[in-house]
């Protein structure tokens, strides 16, 4: 008995020992998470990555941020400012009107961010080269729409019983 006793606080002992050794190589800082769509946005746009999350907790969305950065860039002037005149309630479409640009930034909107711009300087409503104008070839009615190839046309079925007298 007095084996299995001595063996518990053995085991115990070795236990808080190891816990505690653990719990002070954790007290090291553990490096802070970076947020990744703000890491993103810092390495296709360029700016700073702790200028955008000081941005961000300042209340600006990185949406804004990244359409901000944008607009700086075609326009000049600061990301601070616009993100400023935002925040009083100024729209873009009037922030883009002031500029002398087309409200929503010509199409372009935020696709630039995953396209690398490649859509930057195309007009929306251009089409491939290869169009012909007129519908395509395979148009026409879907293959449910009227009656089976080879099957009987059925006689119209005229007005219903509770049309009245004819």
């Amino acid at each position: 008995m007095r084996i299995k006793r001595f063996l518990v606080i053995v085991v115990l002992a070795i236990s808080l020992l190891l816990i505690s050794l653990g719990s002070a190589l954790a007290q090291e800082d553990p490096p802070s998470p970076q947020n990744p769509v703000a890491l993103f946005l810092s390495e296709a746009t360029g700016m700073d990555y702790d200028e955008i999350i000081n941005l961000q907790q300042s209340g600006h969305g990185l949406g804004n941020i990244a359409r901000a950065y944008n607009f700086v860039s075609a326009t000049g002037g600061t990301i601070s400012d616009v993100l400023a005149s935002r925040s009083q309630g100024v729209g873009w479409g009037q922030l883009y009107k002031e500029a002398g640009l087309k409200p929503g930034g010509g199409g372009q909107g935020l696709g630039w961010l995953l396209g690398k711009n490649k859509g930057a300087n195309r007009s929306k409503h251009t089409r491939p080269p290869e169009w012909t104008g007129g519908p395509p070839d395979h148009a026409g009615p879907p293959d449910h729409a009227g009656p089976k190839p080879g099957s009987e046309t059925p006689e119209p079925a005229g007005p219903p019983v509770h049309a009245g007298p004819k």
